[in-house]
Order: C-alpha cells, then sequence, then structure tokens
C-alpha cells in the first residue's frame, strides 16, 4: 500500500494518511491545487486488510512520505503548511512511545484517545471546506462588484 501512496492521492485529488503497525505516512499530491476534497485516511489493520478511518480536526498525522518533495510544485507546498503542526505532534508523540504505539502515551495522559482523534478529522475537513467556500464567495463578491462599478460608468 504505500508504495501506491502517490498513486491513489493524486488519482483521488486527495490527501492520503496511511497508518500501520509498520509505517505511517501522508501522501499528497504532486500537481494539483488545494482543493475542498476530503482527506483519504486508511489504516492496515491485522496483516491483512485496509479500513477507512476518519480522524478529527487537529488530529495528528504521519510525516510526509521523503519522495513528494521532488515531485511536488510550489504551489503543492501549501498542502505541507496547512498540516505541518500535527505531523509535529504525530512525531513527538511517536518518538516517546515506547511501545512503539505513537498514541499511547497521549492515551496515558488521559488526553484524547486515537479513536476520538480519528474521528475528528472529518469535522476539521468540514470547517476547512466552509472556510474555502466563504473565501470564494468574498473573491467572487468582489469581482462582482468591481464588474457593475465598471458598467455603470
Amino acid at each position: 500500500m504505500p508504495q501506491m501512496g502517490d498513486v491513489i492521492a493524486n488519482a483521488y485529488q486527495r490527501p492520503l494518511y496511511f497508518f500501520s503497525l509498520q509505517i505511517n505516512l501522508t501522501f499528497f499530491l504532486h500537481h494539483y491545487s488545494l482543493n475542498r476534497n476530503e482527506v483519504l485516511a486508511i489504516a492496515f489493520i491485522n496483516n491483512n486488510h485496509y479500513v477507512a478511518i476518519t480522524l478529527k480536526p487537529g488530529a495528528p498525522v504521519p510525516p510526509i512520505v521523503n519522495r513528494w518533495t521532488q515531485f511536488a510544485t510550489l504551489t503543492m507546498i501549501r498542502w505541507k503548511l496547512l498540516i505541518q503542526n500535527r505531523i509535529d505532534r504525530f512525531l513527538t508523540i511517536s518518538s516517546s512511545s515506547n511501545e512503539g504505539d505513537p498514541f499511547s502515551e497521549m492515551n496515558e495522559l488521559n488526553e484524547t484517545p486515537i479513536k476520538e482523534l480519528i474521528d475528528q478529522q472529518k469535522e476539521e475537513q468540514q470547517q476547512w471546506n466552509e472556510q474555502l467556500k466563504n473565501t470564494i464567495e468574498n473573491h467572487f463578491n468582489q469581482l462582482e462588484q468591481v464588474y457593475l462599478t465598471n458598467i455603470d460608468k
């Protein structure tokens, strides 16, 4: 699966978060600009199948696959900027864990358990979509005002 992460992200034009006991990675698009598509999050479980998961807003996410920067356009670097703090949280949690579970220490501290973190992602994506929609509508309204002003002259 990790070998196909780039293909999946680009085919569906959305970021992909991949979780397993062996490796955790984020895959971004190479050539498409920011969009309102929901992220894909997949976990490999029981060493035999994949499941779709939903992350809560602000959930820690794995680091971006190393080779992404070799192929990403400058426009695409914005994806990384949007989630860098979440990657940093993931790395902090996973580096402090002794059991190989990047979320075990967080759970021991009585913070949000992984299941709740996973559920946060959908809400965060919806908020981001709403912000993007509002930004586009505001720009459209501004352009419309400029157009109408020019017609009146």
